[in-house]
């Protein structure tokens, strides 16, 4: 019939999208060689196709029925972590791909391994070492998980941390020290402050001083220059005279003879 006939005609091509590999199939064993993106023929009801998409995937962290993983630190916290993984499969493996692993390699392979893996890192950090050194952490994560599924032709590109978690005593320890180091923190900058402070007027009190100083040697100066002008002037003796006179002149006395009294003079003094 027509119908058949066009069920057979359309049966016999099929089409690999770009990113994509396929295993063609016959009489369900799979062909060796994986096929490429385009147009290809099959032979209807003898061969059949099954597609592998290529392209970078993400597993754990957008899947429904994701549970955060849990493991203890070196330290012996309780730590629950949540962990994307993006991966690809290896250019030119499908028909491998197909035959060691099938279609559900997600859950019998990369689910398992991310547990071991998570288990094994986690305890070589202190509870305290996963937050702070969480690069560190996922570099140490995705080395290990690309060792594990590399023998499966499965590509790690990256392991992310996409959340952390940890028992209420130890968030409740967390929150206690940071607490304590803004504390600290704190009182380091107030103490600096005063000091700062401190700094500030002694070095006002050491200005004020030095200005003291200096208008004191000023004036000394001034004074001494005064001295060396007046010292090489002819007035200096005169200066001298002056400064030292009381203000009143001398007296004078003079002795009379038999035929003149004796008598004494005062020259009147100058207002």
């Amino acid at each position: 019939r027509s119908s058949d006939l066009l069920i057979v005609l359309f049966g016999t091509f099929y089409t690999v999208d770009s990113g994509e590999e396929a295993v063609l199939l016959t009489f369900g064993q799979a062909s060796p060689t994986a096929i490429g993106s385009g147009l290809h023929v099959k032979f209807p009801l003898v061969q059949s196709v099954v597609k592998y998409d290529m392209r970078t995937r993400k597993f754990g962290a957008d899947a429904k029925d994701t549970t955060m993983e849990a493991a203890a630190s070196s330290d012996l916290q309780i730590v629950k972590a949540q962990l994307a993984v993006n991966y690809h499969l290896a250019t030119g493996t499908a028909p491998k791909i197909y035959t060691q692993l099938g279609g559900g390699y997600e859950q019998t392979l990369i689910s398992p391994l991310v547990h071991e893996t998570m288990k094994a890192v986690t305890a070589r950090f202190t509870a305290a070492d996963l937050i702070n050194k969480r690069e560190e952490v996922s570099s140490e994560m995705t080395t290990l998980l690309r060792e594990k599924l590399s023998p499966y032709n499965l590509v790690i590109d990256q392991v992310s941390i996409t959340q952390f978690d940890f028992s209420e005593q130890f968030n409740t320890a967390i929150e206690a020290k940071v607490t304590a180091e803004q504390q600290k923190q704190k009182a380091a900058n107030d103490l600096e402050c005063i000091k700062i402070e401190a700094q500030q007027v002694a070095t006002q009190g050491q200005g004020q001083a030095d200005a003291a100083l200096a208008v004191a040697t000023a004036q000394a100066k001034a004074i001494d220059l005064i001295n060396q002008q007046l010292e090489r002037s002819p007035n200096y003796i005169e200066l001298q005279r002056v400064q030292k006179w009381n203000g009143a002149y001398p007296s004078f006395y003079m002795a009379g003879s038999e035929n003149a009294p004796t008598f004494l003079m005062q020259v009147p003094a100058i207002k």
